[in-house]
């Protein structure tokens, strides 16, 4: 699902913004900071904590002031864009997630020319020191 600002989020669940960061800092609602150090919250959480959203969020974050229709009532084409978005952000979010773990997967290898370890160096600590 889409990642919304704390602003974006208390609009979707029609409360304030200050209930949406005290639901965060109590540990209720779980977030997460952006490359620029802002807070997001995901919608499903948003579902999870707060029932179903009041308002719909565009993900190109168009102001957040359409209410949110039943599936049953919405534009067949309206659905299908937004779940299209929702699959590009969760394609994005994937492939940002995927570059984080080889990069630190890269920091964690051994220095280049160690190899891998020899096989007496595997053994466990006690064995080591008392073997």
């Amino acid at each position: 699902m889409a990642l919304l600002t704390l602003t974006e989020a208390a609009a979707a669940v029609g409360k304030d913004r200050s209930t949406i960061h005290r639901n965060i800092e109590k540990g209720r609602l779980s977030a997460v900071l952006d490359a620029s150090g802002e807070r997001r919250v995901d919608t499903s959480e948003l579902i999870r904590v707060f029932g179903q959203l009041v308002a719909v969020v565009d993900a190109r974050n168009v102001a957040p002031d359409v209410a949110m229709q039943q599936p049953a009532q919405a534009e067949n084409g309206e659905l299908v864009e937004v779940l299209r978005e929702q699959l590009r952000l969760a394609a994005e979010r994937e492939t940002r997630l995927m570059d984080l773990v080889d990069r630190l997967q890269a920091q964690l290898a051994l220095p280049e020319g160690r190899g891998d370890a020899p096989a007496e160096t595997k053994k466990g600590f006690w064995a080591r020191l008392f073997g």
